[in-house]
């Protein structure tokens, strides 16, 4: 999951500290999951889920499908 977070923040141009205060979340927890020390929490996907709401959750949690709801286009 933590290279589709680090694709999110790339197509978004966000850096992990401007990602995390997007989500209202310490830095380090970013940090961490991008060093792949710690796994995302359920706190963490379900931010991101409603802070960015055009995010498919199938494809951030499984993989699978696009990145993007269907008739989103970014």
């Amino acid at each position: 999951m933590k290279d589709r977070i680090r694709l999110i923040m790339e197509k978004e141009n966000l850096t992990p500290a401007k990602f995390a205060d997007s989500l209202d979340i310490n830095r380090a927890v970013i940090s961490h999951i991008l060093n792949g020390r710690n796994n995302p929490s359920l706190d963490v996907v379900t931010k991101i889920l409603e802070v960015m709401d055009y995010i498919n959750p199938d494809w951030l949690i499984k993989g699978s499908g696009n990145i993007y709801k269907s008739g989103v286009d970014m």
